[in-house]
């Protein structure tokens, strides 16, 4: 078997805090059927503890390959947690990860055999749903880890490769083009996840899993010329009736002969944004649509903040996303520092509802947007421009582009913990042991006033580089 979707990496995509306790009680025994033992016996002992019974999944999905039993605990595995607290991302991303397993076993059976019955490819069809709703649930109780990303891209890249080798094209970008609406509809949500996970995680560019599924999509992509072509031509009425997938797939294929939103000239953002345009009065309720149109949206000099919000606020009223939330709140914010009293009222209540819907969210104070010196939207540079990675844990700040905010210190809990009012009556979170100029302490450097650079994160407002301002 060649198929280039086969990999040995499953077990590493699932929680690093899993895998470490699956190899640690383990440890030393001779094979798997021993091992199965052990974890058996732990059920057995504490049979009331989800997350025991997620290790059973794990066990027999990644090492043992028996699917239907995996299936079993982690279901069991559900049903205590749902009684519990429910809501557990980890168990759910456990459920996905053995349907994708099945989803690669069947391909492996059937690669590149042109004779494949439609029935097996139905099963796989229905495999990649059921996986794809875990990995959806995944990312709903936790959208700020990248686990329902990745399993999710790198599930529906595999089937497209198995479609592919099944296919009469020798072309990639002719395949693509010609696919059924079922498949287009799949890659188009692979590339929505992939430019979601771009935006919205805390991920090192670098990283082996996201550089792998940004690979996957992008090997179909190599000529979009043709591409591009190919699906402007099945926005003809009479030749699809997925014109709303269509049209994303369109802004993707635009945004990735780019190479990236910035490299967009002004004639590719507007027809971006009327393709969004169409597919938001088609349907209002798909929140991918208004997500993209806020990312061309941010790139182009016709779009002002009020038609920005007006545009969201529609988007949070009609499915209370929380990405509507926290956009909101920094258009409102961006507004306040602007003096915009009415703005400030609101950019609170929206910060604290943002802060309350993510508070079981890890990363949470992660800062994924920042406050530039641009006009309009162009004031919201992505952290990757604001201030990217440098080492671990290390910031380079790019102050040519990043807008200086002034404020004074109201609070100093310790050296990890401070808040900083806002001229304009924001707060904001900071470090005071990272403070420019050394630790700011409680007893002296309360109440003094202080320049920042400001940072937007689910949790709330972050000021970061604070130094003293001697007036």
């Amino acid at each position: 078997m060649t198929g280039i979707y086969n990999r040995n990496t499953e077990e590493s995509e699932d929680s690093e805090e899993d895998s470490r306790f699956s190899k640690l009680i383990t440890e030393g025994l001779a094979d798997n059927n021993s091992r199965l033992r052990v974890f058996k016996k732990i059920t057995e002992c504490f049979p009331n503890e989800p997350h025991f019974w997620s290790h059973l999944a794990r066990f027999y999905n990644l090492k043992m390959k028996d699917y239907d039993s995996a299936l079993e605990a982690i279901d069991f595995a559900l049903d205590l947690s749902s009684q519990q607290n429910g809501k557990d991302a980890t168990l759910h991303h456990i459920k996905g990860m053995t349907y994708k397993n099945k989803v690669g076993n069947l391909i492996d059976r059937w690669w590149g055999n042109k004779q494949v019955q439609n029935d097996v490819i139905k099963e796989i069809q229905n495999l990649i749903e059921l996986a794809s709703e875990q990995f959806e649930f995944t990312r709903e109780y936790n959208s700020r880890s990248d686990y329902g990303y990745i399993s999710n891209i790198d599930v529906i890249t595999k089937y497209i490769d198995f479609k592919f080798s099944i296919s009469k094209y020798e072309d990639r970008a002719q395949f693509l083009t010609h696919m059924n609406a079922y498949d287009l509809e799949l890659f188009a949500n692979a590339e929505q996840l992939l430019e979601e996970l771009r935006s919205k995680i805390n991920y090192d560019i670098n990283n082996f899993y996201y550089t792998r599924a940004k690979s996957d999509v992008a090997k179909f992509l190599s000529d979009y010329s043709s591409i591009i072509q190919g699906w402007t031509n099945l926005l003809d009425p009479s030749k699809s009736s997925k014109r709303p997938v269509v049209r994303r797939l369109l802004v993707h294929a635009y945004v990735g002969r780019a190479d990236g939103w910035r490299g967009l000239d002004e004639k590719d953002i507007d027809r971006i944004l009327t393709l969004m345009e169409e597919n938001i009065s088609s349907d209002p309720g798909d929140s991918r649509n208004v997500f993209l149109w806020f990312k061309a949206a941010r790139c182009s000099s016709k779009i002002s903040i009020p038609d920005a919000i007006e545009k969201l606020s529609r988007w949070r009223t009609i499915n209370g996303s929380i990405d509507a939330s926290f956009y909101l709140s920094i258009l409102h914010s961006i507004q306040a520092i602007g003096g915009n009293s009415i703005s400030r009222i609101r950019a609170e209540e929206l910060l604290s509802e943002t802060s309350h819907k993510s508070r079981m969210f890890t990363n949470r104070g992660y800062s994924s947007e920042w406050l530039g010196k641009g006009i309009q939207l162009e004031k919201i540079l992505e952290k990757e421009i604001a201030a990217p990675w440098v080492g671990p844990g290390e910031m380079e700040y790019n102050i040519e582009e990043l807008e200086e905010v002034t404020g004074k210190v109201i609070e100093i809990r310790g050296p990890e913990s401070g808040l900083i009012e806002l001229t304009c009556g924001l707060r904001a979170f900071f470090v005071p042991a990272r403070a420019e100029g050394g630790t700011l302490f409680k007893d002296r450097d309360q109440n003094i006033d202080v320049s920042f650079l400001l940072g937007f994160s689910y949790d709330g407002l972050r000021a970061f580089k604070v130094r003293r301002v001697n007036k």
